[in-house]
Order: C-alpha cells, then sequence, then structure tokens
C-alpha cells in the first residue's frame, strides 16, 4: 500500500509541476519556434502540450497603454487541460489585422472547458469577439474585465454549451453587419450565468436566448440596445431574471416568446 501511496504521490506532483505560466512577450501574431519571442498564439499551443490548467499572462514591458496584437486569424481554444489567459487591463487589446480588411472571422473560439479569460480587450472584428461552443462541454468563464466593442456580429456567442458564466463585462456596438445582440446564447445551451455585465448600443436586443434553458441574467445593465434589452425565445424555461438595469432599449424591457 506504502508503494502504490508514493507512487500517487509522485505522479500527482509531476503533473503539478508541468503546469506552468506562459508569458506572451510580443505583440505580432506569429508562429516562429526561433526568434527567441513568445506570441499568443504560439502560447495558446504551448499550453496545450503541457499538463494544466496552464496560464497566459502578459510582460508589461511590451504590453503598455493601446498595446494591440493584430490577429490574421481566429484564437482557437481546445485544451482539454484548462487553460486561463490573464489580460493586462486596458493594454492587451486584440484586433483583427487591417490588412484584411473584409475578410470576416471571430477572436476568440472556444472549444474546450476549463477555460477563463479576463481583463482582454477585444475591438472591431467583423464576426463575434468571443465564441463558446464546447459541444456541451464546460466550465467556460468570460471575465472579469474583458471589454467587446464594435463587433460586426455578436459581443459573445455561445452555443451548444453549458456551465457558461459571463461575468463583469463591457459590451458595447454589436451585431452592426448581422443585426445581432451584444449576448446570444442558443443551440441548447443550458445553465448559463450571465452577471454585472455592462450591455449597450448593441444593433439588436442586448442579450438573446434561443432554444436555451436555465438561464441567470442577474445585476446587468441593459440600455440603449436597438432591440430588447432582454428577448427569450423558446426553450424550456427555468430561466431567472432579477436585479438588473433595463432602461432606454428601442424596444421592450423584457420579451418572452414560446418560453417560460
Amino acid at each position: 500500500m506504502r508503494i502504490f501511496a508514493t507512487a500517487f504521490l509522485l505522479l500527482t506532483t509531476l503533473a503539478l509541476s508541468t503546469a506552468q505560466t506562459l508569458t506572451v512577450n510580443t505583440r505580432l501574431d506569429v508562429v516562429d519556434p526561433n526568434d527567441g519571442l513568445l506570441s499568443l498564439r504560439e502560447a495558446i499551443e504551448a499550453a496545450k502540450n503541457q499538463a494544466g490548467p496552464n496560464e497566459i499572462i502578459f510582460d508589461a514591458s511590451y504590453f503598455r497603454p493601446d498595446s494591440t496584437i493584430l490577429l490574421t486569424e481566429p484564437l482557437v481554444i481546445d485544451d482539454p487541460g484548462g487553460l486561463v489567459i490573464t489580460g493586462r487591463q486596458d493594454t492587451t487589446i486584440l484586433a483583427p489585422n487591417p490588412l484584411l480588411d473584409g475578410i470576416r472571422f471571430d477572436g476568440l473560439v472556444v472549444k474546450s472547458g476549463g477555460f477563463t479569460v479576463s481583463n482582454v480587450i477585444f475591438s472591431g472584428f467583423k464576426g463575434t469577439s468571443v465564441a463558446v461552443d464546447t459541444a456541451s462541454g464546460g466550465p467556460v468563464v468570460i471575465g472579469p474585465g474583458n471589454i467587446m466593442a464594435n463587433s460586426e456580429d455578436y459581443g459573445i456567442r455561445v452555443s451548444r454549451s453549458r456551465g457558461v458564466t459571463i461575468l463583469g463585462n463591457v459590451i458595447t456596438e454589436s451585431g452592426w453587419y448581422g443585426y445581432s445582440e451584444g449576448i446570444v446564447v442558443m443551440d441548447s445551451s443550458a445553465k448559463i450565468l450571465i452577471e454585472e455585465n455592462v450591455i449597450m448600443w448593441s444593433n439588436n436586443s442586448g442579450i438573446g436566448t434561443f432554444q436555451s434553458d436555465s438561464l441567470t441574467v442577474r445585476r446587468n445593465y441593459l440600455g440603449r440596445n436597438w432591440g430588447s434589452g432582454l428577448r427569450i425565445y423558446e426553450g424550456e424555461g427555468y430561466n431567472v431574471v432579477e436585479e438588473n438595469i433595463i432602461a432606454g432599449n428601442y424596444l421592450d424591457g423584457v420579451s418572452i416568446f414560446a418560453g417560460e
């Protein structure tokens, strides 16, 4: 028994020792193993090859106010070990490369659970800023401290996912191409918490849910959106809406269609 206990302890220690913090030290969106730098895209790929959960942070000497990483394609999170991306507030900005003007793509695409992103600014994507589709896996935490601004599609899109928390973000001016919501939850997603966000100036509703259940919307500000503040469409129900400030939207404060 002592041998098995010792072996278990060694394996546990090894797993913990391989989890690491990866520090991004370039604003270039490149994959070049020979340049001596670590880009955000390289850090995401490196984390997949290490036991997790791992954390990605950003070197303060490279990321100062208005430091922008210009992406050439989406950043895809598909890391079963778990990953945390912690930006430097007001200095970690992701935006599409202007040389790709006219090419539509999302900023961050989350395909695996155990993921958290905070303190990152997503600006001007022609698709969705953050898209979550874990095929029912979870948990995923978006926030706190993120800003999603000027997305031509959704600020945040959650589809086919469970156990997603959207907490403490600012989402503004979404949907100017696709008449889209600031946050949309769709395609049989469930157990979604949307709490303490500011959602303004969406070209449709602030939050829209479609064929999804067990949604909690709590203590958000939903204002000045061009649709409803909150729209719930179909689904089995079990939704909780409480303690929100919903004001100044072009249509209803809360609209419910064929849901509970």
